[in-house]
């Protein structure tokens, strides 16, 4: 009876492997590795066309199992096409970097062969960030909605309020072209939906609801150190904290600008008009360098200006030239900060001349170096205001205002003889007798009084500007008051024209045949060179 079991086994058993072959030899794939299984419902079906066996009481001798075909050479005969996975050749890898995620010039080269402008590849654009993929060929998804997302029962324009302005002009609409985009998939999704709704395989409950993570790569360095760390280095508490880059303090801080314009003109001597040839020159060097650290304020300025012009032989027959303006200014301002924008001060002033500078058609002095000269010193309250949060542009105020309750000027001149006109200098009178060929004035003038200045810088824009200076001194006996104002229109970088306007009001002088007023100007329209940084 086991005899007849076992040979009848042995039959189906042959037959079930014999038909899975056959089966996944017809439907198995290049690459695919498809183990072969044996039907449990055939084999029961087989067995039940003879006679009811027990499986447990199935008992296989040592000459029947090795009559059995060899599973594992099944395997390797059905799995004969598989091919393990080698490394890529050196044609892939030239086509990527190997230390970065980024095309490859050369594969930047064979893409941009293509004729189609929208499949060129930008090469700033990587594989390390985002993929961007057309929903249209992309595996069609089920999402639920059956009515479409525009479905209205009423007309919206009807609730409009309209002008017979709005058809003068359209309003341009941004991401015109996406919304058209858009607008397209969703038509060719409807159109699929209706159409042909066997082609949905999935909905949205297919996809997977855990959220997945991107993996960490972690270069492995197996180059050479290149530099070497001699010293403990502070290591941040915080890993994920960047660290920062703390710029050293520049407590000294500078400024500078130079202004030189020139006008010329010639006029030959048989002009029909008449005429005379003219040369002017306007030179001015300003310098600035002010230390600034917790609350202490340190100011320093160094202005040089002077305005000549060429004299004709016919006008002035002693002096080729005459001196406009001349002024070599050294202004120090030390401040200790009291409170917000304010400051306790020392101000010196320090202001002479630099050539001599002579009356037309005569050897009287007006002018020269150190003579005179003045000095001015005293404690003050300085109030000081910075302001660029406007909102035009490159516009911006600097103003501040120096007062000194009490104050200290002194003025003296190297040149006292009788050539030097000290007289317009505010130097006071001899007292008796003056000897023949002596200055009856003295060179030598101490005042105290009180003094206000005031400077003021406003950038309109980018390229005018308007500076303000003011400076008031009275000893409650004379009043000497300075206003000056330039204007700069800034054409280029190296040139621009200026307007200055100079008023000056001072009462210490005696009025005379060339002062019969107490107020002086000095107006100038220039245009030339000015570079500042």
């Amino acid at each position: 009876m086991f005899g007849v079991m076992n040979a009848k086994c042995y039959v189906l058993i042959l037959i079930g492997l014999m038909s899975f072959a056959c089966h996944t030899q017809t439907y198995a794939q290049e690459g695919t590795l498809i183990p072969p299984i044996i039907s449990t419902s055939d084999f029961e079906n087989k067995q039940s066309e003879q006679d009811p066996v027990n499986p447990e009481n199935l008992i296989l001798s040592e000459e029947d199992l090795s009559k059995i075909i060899d599973i594992q050479k099944q395997f390797e005969k059905q799995n004969k096409t598989y091919k393990i996975s080698v490394n890529p050749s050196e044609n892939l890898l030239r086509f990527l970097h190997k230390d970065e995620l980024q095309i490859s010039e050369e594969a930047l080269y064979w893409a941009r062969l293509v004729r189609d402008v929208s499949t060129i590849i930008d090469e700033n654009m990587t594989f390390r960030d985002t993929m961007i993929v057309n929903p249209l060929f992309m595996p069609i998804l089920f999402r639920g909605d059956y009515l479409p997302h525009n479905l209205v029962f009423y007309n919206p324009d009807t609730l409009k309020t309209t002008t017979p302005y709005e058809r003068l002009a359209t309003p341009e609409q941004l991401f015109e072209d996406e919304k058209r985009n858009i607008e397209l998939e969703r038509s060719a999704y409807k159109y699929v939906q209706n159409s042909f709704p066997t082609y949905f395989r999935y909905s949205i409950n297919d996809l997977p609801q855990e959220i997945i993570k991107p993996k960490t790569i972690k270069r492995q360095i197996d180059d050479k150190i290149l530099f070497q760390v001699k010293a403990d280095t502070t290591l941040n508490s915080n890993p994920d904290e960047l660290p920062r880059f703390i710029p050293e303090r520049r407590y000294w801080t500078s400024a500078f600008e130079s202004t030189i314009q020139l006008s010329e003109s010639y006029v030959s001597k048989n002009w029909s008009g008449g005429g005379n040839s003219n040369l002017n020159m306007l030179t001015r060097q300003y310098v600035m360098y002010n230390y600034e650290k917790d609350k202490i304020k340190f100011t320093n300025e160094l202005e040089i200006k002077l305005n000549m012009n060429a004299i004709p032989s016919q006008i002035d027959t002693v002096h080729s030239y005459l001196v406009n303006d001349d002024l070599f200014r050294i202004t120090s301002n030390f401040g200790f900060k009291a409170r917000e924008k304010w400051y306790y001060t020392f101000n010196f002033e320090f202001k002479t001349q630099l050539v001599n500078n002579y009356a037309p058609n005569s050897e009287q002095l007006r002018a020269a170096f150190l003579a005179p000269m003045s000095i001015n010193v005293g404690p003050g309250m300085k109030y000081e205001l910075n302001k660029s949060d406007f909102k035009t542009r490159h516009r911006s105020v600097t103003f501040n205002v120096n007062m000194q309750p009490v104050t200290y000027n002194f003025m003296y001149s190297t040149k006292s003889d009788a050539n030097m006109d000290l007289g317009r200098h505010n130097f006071k009178l001899k007292k008796g007798e003056v000897a023949e060929g002596e200055n009856p004035y003295e060179n030598v003038l101490h005042q105290i009084g009180s003094r206000a200045e005031t400077n003021l810088t406003f950038n309109i824009n980018r390229n005018i500007s308007w500076t303000s200076k003011m400076i008031y001194f009275t000893t409650y006996e004379m009043v000497n008051w300075d206003f000056e104002n330039t204007f700069n229109l800034q054409i280029s970088r190296f040139f621009s024209t200026r307007i200055n306007l100079h008023v000056r009001y001072n009462d210490g002088v005696a009025k005379s045949e060339d002062f019969k007023s107490y107020f002086q100007f000095n107006q100038l329209l220039s245009f030339g060179f000015n570079y500042k940084w």
